[in-house]
């Protein structure tokens, strides 16, 4: 059986992530702070995903089962990397979580973010497809992230992709058959039987002069 490696994972709510009618954080309340209530200690294995309020409250329960930490960076903090006046630099964290940023990255934000990915940290970034603006400021998630991966002043596409500016819907019971064995398709929840794709964008991927693609 394979041992779980505590991680401490930092949620962000620096960028709009609950403007509109999006709530993409794991701790709602009247304004998401940076230790979810209840507090995590009382996370036992029988908790319901519902025990903290946010929209993705499942996914801090998730982590807080299987023993990581979770906390969210507040509206009122700062993205910085190596800064050891603030409490919540990305240095203290093993996997930095942004949902559907919905404010640009500054030049500063930037740096930090590529720089913590650069020293080990984990980033995981969420997008959302195009015409999804929701503080209308002219920036929705997938600009965003293609903006930090292609004008950070110091390297072009460092994650091997761009998010395309679609926007897709989809149904289809068009599922891989014959797979017994697959976990994916064949869970704890129970087997798949369709995919419903709901306003979503797809993915280009970059390859390198130096890589090839693999069956």
């Amino acid at each position: 059986m394979a041992v779980v490696v505590a991680r401490k994972f930092l949620f962000d709510n620096t960028k709009a992530e609950t403007a509109g009618n999006a709530d993409w954080v794991i701790d709602q309340d009247a304004s998401p702070q940076r230790i979810p209530t209840p507090l995590q200690s009382t996370v036992t294995a029988s908790t319901p995903e519902t025990y903290w309020t946010g929209a993705i409250s499942s996914w801090g329960i998730a982590l807080a089962k299987a023993g990581h930490t979770v906390e969210t960076l507040p509206s009122t903090a700062s993205i910085t990397y190596g800064d050891a006046s603030n409490p919540q630099d990305l240095s203290n964290y093993n996997v930095f979580v942004v949902d559907e940023p919905n404010i640009r990255f500054t030049a500063a934000e930037k740096t930090a973010i590529l720089n913590f990915v650069s020293n080990g940290g984990g980033l995981f970034m969420v997008s959302d497809h195009t015409i999804s603006d929701r503080n209308n400021d002219g920036w929705d998630s997938p600009d965003i992230w293609n903006d930090l991966m292609n004008n950070n002043g110091a390297v072009t596409n460092p994650f091997g992709f761009t998010v395309d500016l679609t926007n897709i819907t989809q149904l289809t019971s068009n599922v891989l058959t014959g797979n017994a064995g697959n976990v994916i398709l064949h869970g704890s929840q129970g087997n798949v039987t369709q995919l419903d794709f709901h306003n979503g964008a797809t993915l280009t991927l970059i390859l390198r002069p130096t890589q090839r693609c693999r069956d």
